[in-house]
C-alpha cells in the first residue's frame, strides 16, 4: 500500500495543462486530479500496470504474465515488442547542444597532476551568455557523474532550470569519472594508486548528501560493508583494478546483461528493470518516468574509483566522518594516531541548506540530521524535507516532479540569496 498522497503544488501544475502525446502528465497528478482514484492504492492492480492504462493505452500489458518465465516466453515467440528503438548514444556536448544551450568543456589541473574535466553551460535561448552572470556549481553524487544533472526530459533539469534564470552553471567531475580520467603521469586504467573556497561561495545546497551514513539500510551499501574490513577487499580491489567502470564489461555485453538491455521497454513491461530498481532505492512509481527510464538508467552511474566507495563504507560501518582508514600503522605515520582523525566540520564557513527524502534508504533524514547538527549554527540556514512521503535517493535526479518538489524551492532561495548580495 502506498502512503496518502501529500497535498502539495504538483497537482496545481498538472491540472491546468492539458494532456498531450508530446507533455504527458506525472502518475502522482493524475492522482491529485482523478476522482475516481482513492487515498491508497487497492491490491488488485499494480502500479505499473495503473500507469500504463491510465495515459499510456498503448503500452498497456495485453498478456498478463503470472511469473518471469511466461514473461521470457513470450519476449522469445515476438508476443511483446518495443514501442520504440533507444535513444541514440551523445556525448554530453552533443546532447546539451542540441537542447539548445551554449556549452563548451574545459579542463582543470590539480597540483598532484589529476585532470579534470568541467562543463560550462553559459546560457540558452531564454537567458543568452553574458559577462557577469553569478555562477553555478553543480557536482554530481558519490557514483554518478556529470551526465546525472541532464536526465530530465526537456528543462525539467536542475542544471537546465539554473540557466534559463539567469544562471551560469558548471558541472564538475570528480576525479576518475568517464570525463575526468587524465594525468599528468599516471594511467588512469592500469596505475593503481589513481584513486587515490569558502570566501568565493555565495552558498552550498546539499541534495541527500552522504556525509554520515551510519543509518542507511540500503542493500548494495550492506553488501559493500560486508566486503570492505574483510580479506575479500584487497582480492575485489585487485580484480576490479581499483574502479568501477560505469559502462558495463565484455562479459556483461556479451550476454546482454547490460542495464540498457534489461532496462528495454520489452523488459519493463514484463516488470524486471523497475522491480529491481524499486528494491534497491524503494518503490516510488508515481514519480519514475518510464518513457524516459531506459536513458535515466544510462546516466545514473559513471566510473568511480573504489576507494572512494571503500571510504564511505569505513564511516557507514563506524558511524562517522573520518579521514581515510590506512590501517593502524599507516594511519600512525600519515596522522600521528592509530586511528584517522573525524573532519573539522566547525570550518564550513559558507551558508548551507540541506535537503533529505523521507523514503531514501541510502542517505537518511536521521543521518542528514546528523550533519545538520554537526555544522556551525551560523551556517546552518536550511534543512528540508521533500514534500513527498515516497521521495528517495534517485528521485532528486529522476523524479517527474523534482522541480515543483525541489528544484524551485532552491532556486527561489538563490535569488533571495543574489537579492542581498
Amino acid at each position: 500500500m502506498a502512503s496518502k498522497i501529500p497535498k502539495s503544488e504538483v497537482s496545481k501544475r498538472w491540472v491546468k495543462v492539458p494532456i498531450s502525446e508530446h507533455e504527458q502528465p506525472s502518475l502522482a497528478s493524475v492522482l491529485m486530479g482523478a476522482s475516481v482514484v482513492q487515498d491508497t492504492w487497492t491490491e488488485e492492480i499494480t502500479l505499473r500496470d495503473f500507469y500504463y492504462q491510465v495515459f499510456a493505452p498503448d503500452y498497456k500489458i495485453e498478456y498478463p504474465f503470472k511469473t518471469w518465465a511466461e514473461c521470457r516466453r513470450g519476449l522469445e515467440s515476438g508476443e511483446i515488442s518495443s514501442r520504440r528503438e533507444p535513444n541514440v548514444p551523445m556525448s554530453m556536448m552533443e546532447e546539451i547542444g542540441l537542447r539548445g544551450y551554449n556549452v563548451s568543456l574545459h579542463t582543470i589541473q590539480s597540483d598532484d597532476g589529476y585532470i579534470s574535466s568541467i562543463y560550462r553551460i553559459s546560457g540558452c535561448l531564454k537567458s543568452p551568455p553574458r559577462f557577469g552572470k553569478q555562477s553555478v556549481l553543480l557536482f554530481h553524487g558519490g557514483f554518478g557523474g556529470s551526465a546525472s544533472w541532464i536526465i530530465q526530459p526537456g528543462s525539467r533539469n536542475l542544471a537546465f532550470t539554473l540557466v534559463e534564470a539567469g544562471y551560469e552553471v558548471w558541472l564538475a567531475n570528480l576525479r576518475g569519472t568517464t570525463p575526468s580520467q587524465n594525468h599528468t603521469k599516471l594511467n588512469s586504467q592500469t596505475d593503481l594508486i589513481y584513486g587515490n573556497l569558502h570566501s568565493k561561495i555565495l552558498a552550498g545546497f546539499y541534495l541527500a548528501p552522504g556525509t554520515f551514513l551510519g543509518s542507511s539500510h540500503n542493500p548494495l551499501l550492506k553488501l559493500w560493508a560486508t566486503i570492505v574490513g574483510s580479506p575479500m577487499e584487497q582480492i575485489m580491489f585487485n580484480i576490479m583494478k581499483g574502479k568501477a567502470d560505469g559502462e558495463p564489461g565484455s562479459v556483461a555485453k556479451a550476454l546482454g546483461l547490460t542495464p540498457q538491455n534489461l532496462c528495454s521497454w520489452k523488459y519493463l513491461r514484463c516488470g524486471v528493470c523497475d522491480s529491481i530498481f524499486f528494491a534497491l532505492y524503494g518503490n516510488d512509481a508515481m514519480q519514475l518516468n518510464y518513457e524516459d527510464f531506459p536513458n535515466a538508467i544510462a546516466k545514473l552511474q559513471d566510473t568511480f574509483g573504489l576507494r572512494l566507495l571503500i571510504h564511505g563504507m569505513q564511516n557507514y560501518k563506524n558511524c562517522s566522518f573520518r579521514k581515510y582508514d590506512y590501517g593502524s600503522e599507516r594511519n600512525l605515520l600519515k596522522y600521528g594516531s592509530t586511528q584517522p582523525p573525524h573532519y573539522n566540520m566547525e570550518k564550513v564557513a559558507a551558508p548551507t541548506y540541506l535537503f533529505y527524502g523521507e523514503n531514501d534508504n541510502m542517505v537518511t533524514s536521521a543521518d542528514v540530521a546528523r550533519l545538520r547538527d554537526s555544522l556551525p549554527p551560523k551556517f546552518m540556514r536550511g534543512y528540508h524535507g521533500v514534500e513527498w512521503t515516497a521521495f528517495n535517493h534517485v528521485d532528486f535526479l529522476i523524479a517527474k516532479d523534482a522541480d515543483v518538489l525541489l528544484y524551485n524551492k532552491i532556486l527561489q532561495t538563490m535569488k533571495e540569496l543574489d537579492s542581498r548580495s
